[in-house]
């Protein structure tokens, strides 16, 4: 992973990082204080992977040409558990998707505790709390890197990174 360490990046390093480095940083990042997180985000996509085919691929197209998109907004947090949404604002589309509650909990991904974003509450599409997840460790400060994907049949089918740093 070079010289860096987690405290270095921002949002524009780790759309330049991929592979076994996203994998490292995800490792080394920390449990976030779920406290802390209130506010709007800045938010990247970085690499996804498709299940089965074994090869990852960089995301960051998407994000141009607005660098960045918003990514979340989290709202009456208190200790243990949170509230939110997950925004698109890229362009001229400016609207709320998702609404979320944000717990902490072991990762899927089995790298230690995580904040998860969950979206199976009352409000969502029942589709959604099935299909899509969503868990991000903190980097330093009002950074935070996430992992999660979109499950179909039972299987993760999409799982991919992206970033999350408070809007400035």
């Amino acid at each position: 992973m070079g010289t860096k360490r987690p405290r270095d990046y921002t949002l524009r390093d780790l759309l330049n990082l991929g592979g076994r480095d996203l994998d490292d940083l995800y490792l080394e990042a920390s449990a976030p204080e779920i406290e802390r997180l209130n506010g709007p985000y800045d938010g990247v996509l970085i690499e996804g992977e498709i299940s089965g085919m074994g090869r990852r691929f960089p995301l960051k197209e998407i994000n141009q040409p607005w660098f960045p998109w918003k990514g979340k907004t989290f709202f009456g947090s208190r200790p243990g558990l949170g509230n939110g949404n997950n925004r698109m604002e890229v362009g001229s589309l400016k609207r709320a998707i998702w609404n979320f509650q944000t717990h902490l909990g072991p990762s899927a991904f089995g790298v230690g505790e995580v904040c998860h974003v969950d979206y199976d509450i009352p409000g969502n599409p029942k589709w959604m709390g099935q299909s899509i997840f969503d868990e991000m460790k903190l980097l330093h400060g009002d950074l935070y890197l996430g992992k999660g994907g979109l499950r179909a049949l039972g299987k993760d089918r999409f799982v991919f990174y992206w970033a999350v740093d408070k809007a400035r």
